[in-house]
């Protein structure tokens, strides 16, 4: 749909603004209060940039694939039916039904290994992410037993912390989703 086209290519724009100055905002936040919090808030931004690109080039290996196989299947699928009559009059249908089982089976094979790749990749992305939660989370701890911040320091640290991570993910989503 041209609209639906249109509307992502001009809204890919605003969206990197505001994720940028939420970004930049949210760290220079952070920054002033302390120092070693607003790089703890960074930890996961090598991971997170160094496995988009891997993880951009991987999904689009697979996209490819399962489109490619999907297409074969609708393919198949189109001239059989078209040529029912055909099929039936020649007694070749267990045949056809055979090609057919055949194809869906590598569809659903790459799809369900498509989707197996995506779990894997959410789950160590959670796991950094849970991670650098912790550091910071104990950092504030840190903090908060040495008096050095109270309580609702701690809080803003690590609401922003998350914030920061957010935009930062956000980011880093920008192009693959305008991509796709």
């Amino acid at each position: 749909d041209v609209n639906t086209t249109a509307g992502n290519a001009v809204s890919w724009l605003p969206n990197i603004i505001i994720a940028l100055y939420t970004f930049i905002a949210t760290f220079v936040v952070i920054l002033h209060y302390d120092v070693v919090m607003a790089f703890i808030a960074l930890l996961s931004a090598p991971f997170l940039l160094f496995a988009s690109r891997f993880l951009m080039r991987k999904n689009r290996e697979y996209r490819q694939k399962v489109l490619k196989i999907n297409s074969r299947l609708m393919s198949y699928e189109a001239e059989t039916f078209y040529n029912m009559d055909t099929i039936k009059s020649f007694g070749v249908m267990e045949h056809y039904s055979d090609g057919l089982r055949e194809r869906q089976g590598e569809y659903r094979e790459n799809t369900l290994a498509y989707n197996l790749f995506s779990i894997k990749t959410n789950i160590a992305t959670s796991l950094v992410s849970t991670f650098v939660a912790m550091v910071a989370f104990g950092y504030c701890l840190f903090l908060l037993w040495s008096d050095k911040i109270a309580f609702g320091t701690m809080t803003l640290f690590l609401q922003q912390r998350t914030q920061l991570s957010n935009q930062f993910t956000a980011l880093v989503n920008i192009i693959p989703n305008m991509l796709n």
